[in-house]
């Protein structure tokens, strides 16, 4: 075990902090089919496919909804309610209510996205697909040529 920890240390030493920050939250999430600590060891022994990741939660408005509420974003905000409880199996461990992960596929080998979608699909998710590329270059502020976004989600 010693190993193991001395290992996502250092891989960990190597990212950016804010990207640091965003894997030590993904590791604390555990619900369901989701292991998030499975999940951050993977995407850390696999860090040349993939540039950034983060973890969150999305909203479900439906147009209809967007309008009754004036809304002017779809932000789901249970992280923000959960985030000052401790999970009841582990105290101490606060909730992350979070259930969809987005990577942004290095595109430096053609094999990047085959790989990174082989992954994932081992996480046991219930949905593993890539944004298309117009989508994923509208959310990422159009500042990525041929964006490639893998989004993976568990219910």
């Amino acid at each position: 075990m010693y190993n193991s920890i001395n290992k996502v240390t250092s891989q960990l030493l190597k990212i950016p902090k804010i990207q640091r920050l965003n894997l030590e939250l993904m590791s604390l999430v555990s619900r369901n089919e989701l292991d998030g600590a499975q999940v951050v060891q993977d995407l850390l022994d696999h860090k040349s496919l993939w540039q950034a990741c983060i973890m969150d939660r999305e909203a479900s408005l439906d147009p209809e909804q967007m309008i009754a509420f004036k809304a002017t974003s779809t932000i789901n905000l249970t992280k923000l309610r959960d985030m000052g409880k401790d999970t009841k199996e582990r105290i101490g461990f606060p909730i992350w209510n979070v259930n969809t992960l987005y990577i942004l596929v290095n595109d430096c080998c053609p094999m990047s996205k085959a790989w990174m979608f082989c992954i994932a699909k081992e996480w046991n998710a219930t949905e593993v697909e890539y944004l298309s590329e117009k989508h994923a270059g509208y959310l990422l502020g159009g500042r990525i040529d041929h964006p490639q976004v893998l989004r993976v989600y568990w219910k």
